[in-house]
């Protein structure tokens, strides 16, 4: 099964349409509303599993957000000059092993990943794994730093709106 989170509402409505003519079950998990574009150039065809570019800025990490973080992420590279380059990943499951390759050997200081997500079965652990089988197969010659920002495995009893909900969970750059 296709999983896909789009980052933006640019995201949403090319996999919208990818899905559309997809010959198989997928997934879609859309904000609330209101979510912000992120990206600089407008988005026509989408691969499944592609990452997408938000922010490039030969930056020495990448950092990998999807779905709604991907702007706060975005805003917190640009106001705090972090000097890092930005992707969306819209899709979950699957993701781009060849494009996971090439980020590889541009980004000496790995990886950043971020999400409104538990850390477990999240776009982090898809990443992981494919780093894995990427690195047991002899693609890759070194695996990667990957610092996951993500919601620990345990209850949160408080309710909020979703930015004070990211600051109790620690969902920041910064």
């Amino acid at each position: 099964m296709v999983v896909a989170t789009p980052g933006d509402p640019v995201e949403a409505r090319v996999i919208a349409n990818l899905s559309a003519n997809y010959e198989g079950p997928m997934y879609i998990r859309l904000g609330k509303a209101g979510e912000k574009i992120v990206h600089d150039i407008q988005l026509t065809k989408v691969e499944i599993g592609d990452i997408l570019p938000v922010l490039k800025k030969n930056g020495d990490v990448a950092v990998i957000a999807c779905g709604s973080i991907v702007n706060l992420a975005k805003l917190q590279i640009l106001e705090n000059r972090i000097n890092a380059d930005l992707y969306s990943v819209p899709f979950v499951k699957p993701i781009s092993k060849m494009q996971l390759v090439k980020m590889v050997s541009s980004y000496p200081l790995g990886f950043i990943v971020i999400e409104e997500h538990q850390k477990s079965c999240g776009a982090g652990s898809a990443i992981l794994e494919q780093l894995s089988d990427l690195y047991a197969d002899g693609i890759i010659k070194s695996f990667p730093r990957v610092k996951r920002l993500a919601i620990d495995d345990l209850f949160i009893p408080i309710v909020g709106d979703q930015s004070y909900l990211r600051q109790v969970a620690n969902l920041t750059l910064i």
